[in-house]
């Protein structure tokens, strides 16, 4: 019998490790169906959120500049590459940004803030080849503070869309923008009496990423939360 992927939640070493692993790849043929800009998943903790979020970034990410593998050789056994070609040619064809929000559950907006700010830092280094691209010489400067954690708050609340762009500018193609977990920050900010200020942060972080964006091709976030007819201030 083939070993449990107990505590993993990234696809690809479950793939190459040879883990149990119930195909889930028919989510990305749905998403690509139903062509929705932003796909917002709830569901209870321990429900493989962030396994099809790291499935859906291994299936469409460009991952030659970023880990140098073949992202086929993840899906050739898997549902996906029966779907037909209008799916399968998608496959490793556009840059991806992928970030989480799960160690943020802390008890101030700083400690919160400075994790967010970790996590962007870290994706924009992850993505730092476009540096070598002329074309992206007026944007240097601020992509390398953001990337070295001396960015201004202001920049980082920008963060996504900005990365968003310096990749359309480099690869020519608009980027997935992946976002797990996304309201453990405003659980924590609420339980801990910070609410306000990291809901103003968040909303201008995901607003500017997700609404509007002409870098976007589509996002996926995740979320533990339910949703409320009641829409709370962070949706209005």
């Amino acid at each position: 019998m083939k070993p449990l992927p107990v505590g993993i939640s990234f696809f690809d070493t479950i793939i190459e490790q040879g883990y149990y692993y119930v195909d889930k790849t028919l989510l990305i043929k749905e998403m690509i169906d139903k062509k929705s800009a932003v796909n917002l998943f709830t569901r209870p903790r321990r429900f493989g959120k962030t396994l099809n979020m790291r499935m859906l970034q291994c299936f469409f990410e460009d991952t030659a500049e970023t880990t140098g593998k073949d992202s086929v050789s993840w899906f050739n056994s898997l549902k996906i590459m029966s779907a037909g070609d209008s799916y399968t040619s998608l496959l490793g064809q556009y840059p991806v940004v992928f970030l989480t929000f799960k160690d943020s559950r802390q008890t101030s907006f700083e400690s919160a803030y400075a994790v967010i700010k970790d996590n962007i830092a870290g994706e924009f280094d992850r993505h730092s080849y476009v540096l070598q691209d002329n074309k992206l010489a007026g944007k240097k400067e601020q992509y390398e503070r953001i990337m070295r954690g001396t960015g201004s708050l202001h920049e980082y609340s920008q963060g996504i869309k900005f990365l968003s762009e310096c990749l359309f500018i480099h690869h020519g193609k608009k980027a997935i923008i992946l976002i797990d977990e996304y309201d453990v920050p405003l659980e924590a900010s609420w339980s801990n009496h910070y609410y306000n200020d990291m809901v103003n942060f968040i909303r201008s972080l995901l607003g500017t990423a997700l609404k509007d964006n002409p870098f976007l091709e589509f996002a996926a976030i995740t979320g533990c939360l339910r949703i409320s007819k009641c829409a709370p201030t962070f949706f209005k």
